[in-house]
Parts: structure tokens; C-alpha cells; sequence
């Protein structure tokens, strides 16, 4: 794996770590950190829906999904 590894991708880490950072400091203590939060869990559930083949919730986030791209705008 370390035969691979850059120095451009030490870069391209470093650059990315300082947005992110610059965002949660943007958005901490706002309602967008909740909504960052209940994202991070409903894709957490995702993934575990997905891995373990749980069809009911994976219906029922598919569904949520759907009300959150009309719901988050407003």
C-alpha cells in the first residue's frame, strides 16, 4: 500500500483535512451542525442496512431521503 502513496497525496490530505475544518468551524453551534449530525446517523444506518441486507430500513431511509431533499431547503 505505501508503494503508492505520494507526496501529492500527503497535499491533496492536507488540503482537504483545512476545508473540512474551516466548515465544521463554520457550522458549529448552528441548526446546521444538528443537520450534519442526523445526516452522519442516517448514513451510518445506510451502511448498516446495506451491509446486513435489511431491507425494511433500507426502504424506509430510501423513503426518508426522499422528504430530506424537499425538507432540508426549507
Amino acid at each position: 500500500m505505501l508503494d503508492y502513496f505520494r507526496w501529492q497525496d500527503v497535499i491533496d490530505i492536507l488540503v482537504i483535512s483545512v476545508i473540512i475544518h474551516r466548515l465544521l468551524l463554520l457550522i458549529v453551534g448552528t441548526r446546521a451542525m444538528q443537520l450534519v449530525k442526523g445526516l452522519l446517523v442516517m448514513g451510518a444506518l445506510a451502511a448498516a442496512a446495506s451491509i446486513f441486507d435489511l431491507r425494511t430500513l433500507s426502504w424506509f431511509l430510501g423513503k426518508a431521503l426522499g422528504v430530506l431533499v424537499i425538507a432540508i431547503p426549507i
